[in-house]
């Protein structure tokens, strides 16, 4: 379909994302398919954030979000939610960047959408990490943790487990931040995640570097620069 061709191209080519999910926008309007025309404006809304145009990108996000409430898709209003607050959240407005969060987060409850509650609290974590906020950080952290434990899905943990170590980390606590980190990275190297192994490896040597050993940090960029 038009719309999977689109999809297809939404990580490397918002130009011809652009050109064809109009395209599907308006054909979705002139049989008045609703989910379809909401399907076409959210990518239409992704192409503009890839493109940095984030004012774009939530008008174009909200409309969706008007129709997915049109049509009571509550997962696609869910959706919404985390893409508007991905926009307010890049823009630095904290306090909107919640408030849709949260929003997503209740739709996620709702729907017992395991994968949408997980994505959503470390979201939410991440804001208040942003904020200095860091016990606040740690709990939602801590919560998408045990969501994504609960539903076996090995690469939020991980994103979960490097989260937890910054925080750990950002507070001077280094022990705790590396143990996370070596959890995430023994992770990353099960499910053959090569670009999540390098990352754990330059952080495992920032770790390092920051309590003066700078044998091991040198050992671990250079693995990390190897990978």
């Amino acid at each position: 379909s038009i719309h999977d061709i689109a999809k297809s191209y939404q990580n490397n080519n918002p130009d011809t994302v652009l050109i064809l999910a109009g395209q599907e926008l308006q054909l979705a309007e002139k049989f008045g398919q609703k989910k379809h025309q909401a399907n076409a404006l959210k990518l239409i809304g992704t192409a503009y954030w890839n493109e940095g145009n984030f004012s774009k990108a939530l008008d174009y996000y909200s409309q969706a979000l008007k129709i997915r409430e049109e049509i009571k898709d509550k997962k696609g209003v869910g959706d919404c939610y985390g893409n508007i607050g991905n926009v307010y959240y890049l823009q630095a407005d904290y306090p909107k960047a919640l408030e849709y969060y949260f929003k997503g987060l209740k739709i996620g409850e709702e729907l017992s959408d395991k994968n949408g509650i997980g994505l959503c609290l470390t979201n939410v974590g991440v804001v208040y990490f942003d904020q200095g906020v860091y016990k606040k950080a740690l709990e939602y952290g801590s919560k998408a943790l045990i969501v994504y434990q609960k539903i076996g899905d090995k690469d939020g943990i991980q994103n979960c487990f490097n989260n937890i170590a910054s925080i750990y980390g950002r507070q001077l606590d280094y022990y705790n931040a590396l143990h996370y980190y070596l959890k995430a990275l023994k992770i990353c190297q099960e499910i053959n995640n090569k670009a999540g192994v390098a990352l754990g490896y330059s952080n495992i040597g920032i770790i390092y570097w920051d309590v003066l050993d700078y044998q091991k940090a040198l050992n671990y960029f250079q693995m990390s620069l190897k990978m």
